[in-house]
């Protein structure tokens, strides 16, 4: 029997959150002139491990890859009937593919009135003024919490969101006598945009994180101070 095989090998996404995505693509054939016209012609894919998370631009590649070099590397004689079972197969995941990525960015720009968008979470300015514990317990009651900042857009965004006239409470804190600071949110605390010599502890009193207006650097302060907030989720 003349056998025509697609393997996709190793597939792997990419993703704000991603891996290299690469695919290996292998047809393997006899000459079309050594068989007979009683023997058969399958197709078989023996392996498609296709996450339906792929982008749509590497989906396409794809396609279009194993579209074409099932139509190259077969006689012309082949019927299309026996090429028709795989491609349908790519075209349903391709489906599948489109709707997933609308669904993400459905979700991605899903925030409720009030809120912004930004980076796939959804931030928002309340313009109380609550103490830092107090602040967070009304995150918390939004189905967040005070926002975390992981890198330079997210502060940009941040200080832009707040404006220029408010100094703002965000998540960041720190245990009462212990050195390190952390996210309320649970998030790694790695990325920092302190004031010039801060933080200082000043009176050892300062275990709660203030973003300043204007340049949006920050500062740590006595918990107990009352500001506006931003909070996240």
């Amino acid at each position: 029997m003349w056998e025509i095989t697609v393997q996709l090998d190793s597939l792997v996404q990419t993703g704000y959150k991603s891996f290299c995505c690469a695919v290996l693509i292998f047809i393997q054939s006899r000459r079309v002139s050594q068989r007979s016209p009683h023997q058969q012609v399958s197709i078989k894919p023996q392996m498609l491990l296709l996450p339906f998370n792929i982008s749509l631009q590497a989906f396409l590649k794809l396609y279009t890859a194993v579209s074409l070099s099932l139509y190259v590397c077969v006689s012309e004689e082949l019927s299309a009937m026996a090429i028709l079972p795989v491609l349908s197969l790519l075209y349903a995941m391709f489906a599948l593919s489109i709707a997933t990525e609308l669904k993400v960015e459905e979700k991605r720009n899903a925030c409720q009135p009030g809120w912004k968008a930004y980076g796939g979470r959804c931030f928002r300015l309340v313009t109380k003024h609550k103490n830092w514990s107090e602040a967070e317990m009304y995150c918390v009651s939004q189905g967040g919490h005070l926002a975390s900042i992981h890198n330079s857009g997210e502060a940009q965004f941040v200080r832009n969101f707040a404006g220029n006239k408010h100094r703002i409470w965000i998540g960041a804190g720190r245990s009462c006598g212990a050195p390190g600071w952390y996210w309320t949110d649970g998030s790694c605390f790695a990325y920092t945009k302190w004031s010039k010599k801060q933080p200082d502890n000043w009176r050892s009193n300062e275990a709660c994180v203030h973003m300043y207006k204007g340049a949006g650097a920050w500062n740590d302060k006595s918990c107990s101070v009352c500001y506006q907030f931003v909070c996240a989720k």
